[in-house]
């Protein structure tokens, strides 16, 4: 290997440990904690997580300001009760896994053997403000099957 190569490794590794961090401000923020809501807030984080969430201004400044300007930041919603992933979003009924019609009691039928993880719902949920979601089998049947809980943050 190349003397400049390995430099160039050790940079790309420099940048990928190297972490961003983000402020979004001048926002009501609702939390889930005793805070409950925060007028002119904001909300620091990274790609770790959240670092800290305070009212007024900022101290300091980030990677990457957002200015909010009085608009609300809220925790990722958690759909309780979904089909998504199970009905391939503009495929047709090739991909339709929602429910089994020649039976009305399908409790063996399970969502992780029907999700399809590459459906363009995760992607628009998400843009939404969906976190997470329970999908599975069954809107039509009496006993539909499991459910599993799913994120969408990735794959």
């Amino acid at each position: 290997m190349s003397r400049r190569f390995c430099v160039f490794l050790k940079k790309i590794k420099r940048i990928k440990e190297s972490i961003v961090t983000n402020i979004i401000y001048n926002a009501h923020v609702l939390t889930c904690a005793e805070a409950g809501r925060i007028e002119n807030g904001y909300v620091e984080f990274s790609e770790k997580g959240i670092i800290s969430v305070k009212s007024g201004m900022p101290e300091h400044t980030a990677d990457v300001m957002l200015d909010a300007q009085g608009g609300f930041v809220v925790p990722g919603f958690i759909d309780a009760h979904s089909h998504i992933g199970m009905s391939g979003d503009g495929v047709g009924f090739e991909s339709d896994e929602t429910n089994e019609i020649t039976d009305p009691i399908t409790p063996q039928l399970r969502a992780i053997d029907a999700l399809n993880p590459r459906d363009r719902c995760f992607t628009e949920a998400l843009d939404g403000g969906v976190t997470a979601a329970a999908t599975g089998p069954g809107s039509a049947n009496g006993i539909g099957g499991q459910f599993a809980l799913v994120s969408m943050s990735g794959e």
